[in-house]
């Protein structure tokens, strides 16, 4: 009886301090990519923005999908009704060298019954350290429908070493003919 006791013990102290995977796996993309800056000094502070997965992320009513972009398949947060995307990170303290910021992402908007009050998206990138919003963009079933194309809503000048920014994407749909995808989604310093 004892033993059974000292192996339970044992095996809720190894739960209770084994360190969280997927907190591991959340590494910010870092330097290069495909549709950032063009500076050798920009950096992505977004992990797992492709998304590869729902690694790193909130998701409420919002899916990984696949779909064709150009030439490749390619995943995206799919939103449903009421959908929310959202992830927060710290730029490092010691971060000092980079003074510009700007949010990049690629969307797909599609929405054949053109309805703006049930088919919308938005996105807004928050500095929590300060409660300012550094950036939102916005779109709805009145305008026109677009197909893979890049955003980038503006850059920002500052420091933001040691500030702690979450960004949040609410996207909904009035119909599942209707299509709200978000996918490569950057935060660059340079």
């Amino acid at each position: 009886m004892k033993r059974i006791t000292v192996v339970l013990l044992f095996a809720v102290a190894c739960l209770a301090f084994a360190s969280d995977a997927s907190a591991q796996t959340c590494q910010p993309y870092g330097s290069g990519g495909l549709y950032g800056p063009y500076s050798p000094n920009a950096f992505n502070y977004v992990a797992n923005g492709g998304p590869a997965n729902e690694a790193c992320w909130s998701l409420f009513n919002a899916t990984i999908d696949t779909m064709t972009c150009g030439f490749t398949n390619t995943n995206t947060f799919e939103f449903n009704y009421a959908g929310d995307v959202a992830q927060t990170f710290t730029i490092p303290a010691t971060d000092t060298s980079r003074s510009h910021y700007s949010l990049v992402y690629l969307f797909e908007f599609t929405d054949p019954d053109h309805s703006p009050a049930f088919t919308q998206f938005s996105i807004e990138v928050r500095d929590e350290t300060t409660h300012y919003v550094l950036f939102t963009d916005y779109y709805n079933g009145s305008q026109p429908d677009l197909f893979c194309v890049r955003r980038e809503p503006a850059a920002i000048t500052g420091n933001l070493a040691g500030h702690t920014i979450s960004i949040r994407m609410l996207g909904t749909r009035a119909s599942a003919a209707a299509h709200v995808r978000a996918f490569g989604i950057q935060f660059w310093g340079y």
